[in-house]
């Protein structure tokens, strides 16, 4: 929803938002092109990071003052922001405050544990969802999207069986998350 992504323009510097869209998520030849098309009606300056030269991506990243994922596989993101060598940096920015969001596998890479296919079996029973790591910005929690369009329930209950710990978080269509310290808001249209 459009008050969804003013308040990620506002997080990212208001007028002054430099936003990179980090598309890896997609095998699509326009990938994140419609990310930066609506950050940039917002007014933010958007670009997209490519990673085939990791030394220029980080310098890239370095000059945003967001970062935003793009939808698509978030094991295809993870794996190619660890292959180019990302994912601690990425982790030391947010440690300083860098706003990071992301659509469909965008939010679900930020969580510490990350569901990155469906389980071969369906039903809910402890060691049934695939699980892997992500990229911990969100430590507390395993993020699961499109979770009533795709009836993820049993999807994200086994993976919270498997991490006890952990709070599964399952985000519905046109809603988000925002995550502060050890707390989060619920904003959008559904739940």
């Amino acid at each position: 929803p459009v008050a969804v992504r003013q308040h990620f323009v506002k997080l990212a510097g208001g007028k002054a938002a430099r936003i990179a869209v980090l598309p890896q998520a997609s095998s699509r030849p326009d990938r994140g092109q419609s990310s930066v098309n609506m950050f940039s009606e917002l007014g933010a300056k958007v670009f997209i990071v490519e990673l085939k030269n990791p030394k220029i991506a980080r310098a890239r990243l370095g000059e945003a003052t967001a970062i935003w994922f793009s939808g698509g596989s978030q094991a295809a993101l993870y794996k190619a922001l660890d292959m180019a060598g990302l994912v601690k940096f990425i982790r030391e920015r947010h440690a300083l405050g860098l706003p990071i969001g992301g659509t469909s596998a965008g939010a679900a890479v930020v969580s510490a544990v990350m569901i990155p296919a469906m389980p071969e079996n369906p039903g809910l029973r402890a060691g049934n969802t695939p699980t892997t790591p992500g990229l911990g910005l969100a430590p507390g929690l395993i993020i699961d999207q499109h979770f009533i369009a795709r009836r993820r329930m049993n999807r994200l209950l086994s993976a919270v069986l498997d991490y006890p710990g952990l709070l599964g978080v399952g985000i519905g269509e046109d809603t988000a998350i925002i995550v502060r310290g050890k707390r989060f808001t619920v904003m959008g249209e559904n739940s």
